[in-house]
């Protein structure tokens, strides 16, 4: 995942958000949203997905090992967004 790498974070200006909070909080500051990461859709729940879809951002639901791997935390969340 490029936005985990600080080299493309920063030649890309991306940043991986995890979490509900911090996803929710950058929404709140009208960052670009690019990709939705989750594991079930449930934790979906309270995200504006209607509207985040029709300004393009994309959705992948991606395996709960996956999230381990990319995640920085010992108990993942299930959720990150690209920025």
């Amino acid at each position: 995942m490029e936005a985990k790498l600080s080299k493309e974070r920063d030649r890309k200006s991306t940043i991986l958000l995890e979490g509900m909070r911090l996803v929710a909080e950058g929404v709140a500051a009208s960052l670009e949203m690019k990709s939705i990461f989750f594991t079930n859709i449930e934790v979906l729940a309270g995200l504006e997905l209607n509207s985040l879809v029709a300004r393009g951002t994309k959705l992948y639901k991606v395996s709960p090992k996956h999230m381990k791997v990319w995640s920085d935390t010992v108990a993942p969340s299930g959720l990150m967004g690209q920025f």
